[in-house]
């Protein structure tokens, strides 16, 4: 209980910057999930045998931010890119309705922190009903689709509160790889003793849910156990950047820039391409 209430209280998850444009994947299901799927626009050269499973934060799988990293993805892979709904029937509802504004002035951000706290029932009531024993089955059960679909090889992306989901697939045979991108809730240095697979952590310089202690504990297990795991940490950046961070900022710009080029670097590597 008190690691779900230390590690909710963040604006910034909360927060960020709507992206222009239209997605132009398309929704689909893969057993009972509904999931958004994107392609490479042409068609062809498509690699049915490869895939990637973003699990989205807490702005849920229509978070249009989501869906557009899901088609750059697609377009620059030549494979499929899948964005699962993960939250079922019930998103939460005090985010479902409210715009994802940027909170970058000190009264922006008295004012998200003031809206936080009115929310706290719900939000902690919200989490104790989407814990592990909800999300990670569903998880399970569209990365099973998948495989029995014929698809060999999958790496599944986490940002924020999908992030910790990411870390928990790298140590299982769901996947062949993991991204996180400034990940909440892991469990450290517990979630990265099970590790096992091939994975890349994205993160922020300044994020209240994966301290700089966090990061040091998770660098010494990846250490001491040889994992096959890599760390970039982008300069300027808070908590949600690689997804909801303002593209007028030169600075955040080029982080997610940079953060979507590492990611499908790494995609390519883990797929052997």
């Amino acid at each position: 209980k008190d690691f779900v209430a230390r590690e909710m209280a963040c604006p910034q998850c909360f927060t960020g910057s709507l992206d222009e444009g239209e997605p132009v994947g398309k929704c689909s299901k893969l057993g009972d999930t509904n999931v958004y799927v994107a392609s490479p626009l042409d068609g062809k050269g498509c690699r049915q045998e490869h895939a990637v499973v973003i699990i989205c934060d807490l702005f849920g799988w229509t978070l249009p931010n989501t869906r557009l990293i899901a088609d750059q993805e697609a377009e620059a892979l030549g494979m499929r890119v899948f964005v699962p709904d993960l939250y079922g029937w019930s998103p939460p509802a005090w985010i479902a309705d409210k715009e994802v504004q940027p909170a970058m002035t000190l009264f922006g951000k008295l004012k998200q922190w003031a809206w936080l706290l009115t929310r706290v029932p719900q939000i902690a009531w919200w989490f104790v009903t989407h814990g592990d024993n909800r999300t990670v089955p569903k998880l399970r059960a569209v990365l099973s689709e998948l495989r029995q679909s014929g698809v060999s090889k999958i790496v599944c992306q986490g940002y924020c509160w999908g992030g910790r989901y990411s870390v928990l697939m790298g140590g299982t045979d769901h996947v062949d790889g993991f991204i996180v991108a400034h990940p909440a809730f892991v469990k450290v240095p517990k979630d990265v003793e099970a590790i096992t697979k091939p994975g890349l952590f994205i993160l922020a310089e300044n994020d209240h849910t994966f301290s700089d202690k966090d990061v040091t504990k998770t660098r010494d297990v990846v250490t001491r156990k040889s994992l096959d795991v890599t760390f970039n940490q982008y300069k300027g950046t808070i908590h949600g950047f690689a997804v909801r961070g303002p593209k007028t900022d030169p600075v955040v710009m080029q982080a997610r820039e940079d953060a979507l080029k590492a990611s499908i670097q790494f995609v390519l590597r883990v797929c052997g391409m």
